[in-house]
């Protein structure tokens, strides 16, 4: 595969990370006379390919090549300039959680447009997940979460059916951001969805901030800082939460990622603290 690469693009490519979706690759492209960055994406993911492709195209963002890769197996490749944009130092501070709030708002107002992507909340979806985990004792206890939050379908449809639905990253984290000069701009867009905001929040929240309440009011500040509202009812929060949890540990079983697998029971277990004090607002 690599080699077919190598051919394509003329350049020597080393392998930079990998993840449950796609792989990629950098180096210095003859036929491009430019650094490049390779997104490779197996065939099985094509619908991540051309989602991915589509936003970035919505956003004006440069893409050198995008196409079918025949080898022994099948892939899709997107290949951008490599402009060496800078990931974020650590720890983060309340003044660059700030930042990321106000990075975020400007993506989810730039794709309120954009109307590709596929709605990522549903009862349905979760309990299809649900389905999918492989142990037996896990799975009782979301099933039985599940049912508690069809119990107050009413409040949760107030803002699930009729709240606002946007466009959102879908997967946001710290390495998701890269400065360039004085901005952060938000990469990697194949999980994009249909939803509302405080999810795009969530796996921020929990991995990266570590709940930590400085940085999120600071992050929540900065999101809001040209008037975008976010007012979802406490038990929606929670169910966002839950569906994050289970999206995260369909991932991590697909791919055994042991942090994500932790960060999803932390997860439950406080929707399950949640529930034992019961309030809804």
């Amino acid at each position: 595969m690599t080699a077919k690469l190598r051919q394509i693009l003329d350049a020597d490519l080393i392998p930079l990370e990998k993840n449950s979706v796609t792989q990629m690759l950098k180096g210095y492209s003859l036929r491009f006379n430019a650094p490049v960055i390779v997104k490779i994406f197996a065939e099985e993911f094509y619908d991540q390919y051309a989602l991915e492709k589509a936003v970035l195209e919505h956003l004006q963002r440069p893409i050198l090549l995008a196409q079918k890769v025949v080898t022994e197996k099948n892939i899709y490749i997107l290949v951008q300039p490599d402009t060496n944009l800078v990931t974020l130092s650590t720890p983060l501070t309340v003044t660059t959680a700030y930042k990321m709030g106000v990075s975020v708002n400007e993506l989810h107002q730039k794709l309120l447009d954009f109307k590709q992507a596929p709605q990522q909340h549903s009862f349905q979806r979760n309990i299809y997940l649900i389905k999918k985990v492989t142990a037996a004792d896990l799975q009782q206890q979301l099933l039985k979460l599940e049912e508690l939050f069809q119990r107050y379908h009413s409040y949760l449809e107030r803002d699930l059916d009729h709240g606002t639905t946007i466009t959102l990253h879908g997967n946001i984290s710290q390495d998701k951001f890269k400065q360039q000069q004085d901005q952060l701009l938000l990469v990697d867009f194949e999980h994009v969805c249909q939803g509302l905001a405080y999810q795009d929040f969530v796996k921020l929240f929990y991995q990266d901030f570590q709940l930590q309440e400085n940085l999120i009011k600071s992050f929540l500040l900065g999101y809001q800082q040209k008037g975008s509202q976010l007012a979802p009812l406490l038990i929606t929060r929670n169910f966002l939460v839950f569906t994050t949890a289970i999206q995260l540990l369909h991932q991590s079983q697909n791919v055994h990622e042991r942090q994500q697998y932790q960060m999803a029971l932390k997860m439950i277990a406080d929707v399950q603290d949640y529930f034992a004090t019961r309030k809804i607002h």
